[in-house]
């Protein structure tokens, strides 16, 4: 079960894919209207399935991608390692669906914002 929502008021699909302490959780739109069930995503490589395997659909990538960024992120407290593991993780999640450009347009924006000058990964 995913943490509980900070926003009550909207539906549940646009809130389909939270960011928590412990990962990352994606409401499995295979099963869904039918069933309510999350997949709890621990590493950039578990978001990475969630889209292959079409756990998230329509724009759910573009927010799997941008929590998928952040937990590479948060395995680093040095900001030049969390900014490279941030560049590899966006390759491994651009890659997961080719034919959806809301993974490409989502690591293109965290990318953009941590930049290379010094600004600190966490803040961005």
């Amino acid at each position: 079960m995913p943490p509980p929502s900070d926003h009550p008021e909207l539906p549940l699909l646009a809130d389909s894919v939270r960011l928590a302490d412990d990962g990352v959780h994606v409401l499995d739109r295979r099963v869904f209207p039918f069933e309510h069930r999350w997949v709890h995503a621990r590493t950039v490589e578990d978001v990475a399935r969630t889209i292959e395997d079409m756990v998230t659909q329509s724009s759910g990538p573009y927010f799997a991608v941008l929590w998928g960024l952040v937990l590479a992120a948060r395995e680093h407290t040095d900001p030049d390692a969390a900014r490279a593991a941030v560049r590899v993780a966006a390759d491994r999640l651009i890659a997961t669906r080719p034919t959806n450009d809301h993974p490409r347009r989502a690591a293109r924006w965290v990318l953009a914002a941590v930049g290379s000058d010094g600004a600190d990964v966490a803040a961005a």
